[in-house]
């Protein structure tokens, strides 16, 4: 997706890297970006989601040594299905240092399991003090929804089971639960009026529209994602357009599309 002289190369499906600027390898996939124009400063992180338990060598840790080539950049954004996240925390410190920040968004897999939900409740509020600008969420989602500076970027977190009540009270465990409902919605936008940076990232962990993966034609959560909800995932797409954001981030279908 290119906007505004900003480039995301993603490069893997269940660890999709992605980066403003430069080129990378994994396996058999190559993507070389272009750097932006000389006006744009660069600025460098990765993405990686959906990898849970899935963590051998050719496999999420196949992934991080691919960034240590690169370079990781400078933190690691992973937009859900990072069960068990104290494992994958763990591996993230053995391989790009325990002082390189992980920074994890929940996802369906997440809010369903209530030993992620304690662990990441008590992990997301050390984060304000490796990110800068760190700013939590709304009433009762505090630690899970969040935003924070990235260099001339604002990105801004959001955790799609919210509903307002609860953190996890859209009951993830059934399809169809991921939701931008009134009040994430309120609090996105009350977050992009107030954004002033030149470029806004937005984070969740559902696509508004699944597409099929480029490699294989396979399309999974077609129907159970965003789209379940298409009078709230339309005001979503409107919200971000009107506000100019220049991406969503998303997982959840484990594809390369």
């Amino acid at each position: 997706m290119m906007r505004k002289g900003v480039q995301f190369a993603i490069i893997v499906s269940m660890a999709s890297l992605a980066f403003l600027s430069g080129c990378s390898l994994f396996g058999d996939l190559e993507l070389e970006a272009i750097d932006p124009p000389g006006d744009i400063p660069a600025f460098e992180f990765s993405v990686a989601a959906d990898m849970r338990g899935y963590t051998g060598r050719f496999e999420f840790y196949g992934a991080l040594q691919a960034m240590t080539g690169k370079g990781p950049g400078a933190f690691l954004l992973s937009p859900g299905d990072v069960d068990p996240p104290f494992a994958i925390e763990s591996l993230v410190e053995a391989v790009l240092g325990s002082d390189f920040p992980w920074v994890p968004v929940v996802g369906n897999h997440e809010a369903e399991t209530p030993a992620d939900m304690n662990y990441l409740r008590g992990y997301f509020p050390g984060l304000s003090a490796v990110l800068d600008g760190y700013s939590g969420g709304p009433e009762k989602s505090n630690a899970s929804c969040y935003s924070f500076s990235a260099g001339n970027i604002r990105i801004i977190v959001l955790n799609e089971y919210y509903d307002g009540e609860s953190d996890i009270g859209t009951d993830p465990s059934s399809g169809g639960a991921g939701t931008i409902g009134t009040f994430l919605y309120t609090w996105l936008q009350d977050q992009l009026v107030a954004d002033s940076s030149i470029y806004t990232i937005v984070v969740g962990h559902e696509p508004a529209y699944p597409q099929p993966d480029s490699l294989t034609g396979r399309l999974r959560h077609d129907g159970d994602s965003l789209d379940a909800h298409p009078a709230e995932r339309d005001a979503f797409q409107e919200l971000l357009e009107s506000e100019d954001v220049d991406a969503y981030l998303f997982g959840h279908t484990h594809n390369y599309s």
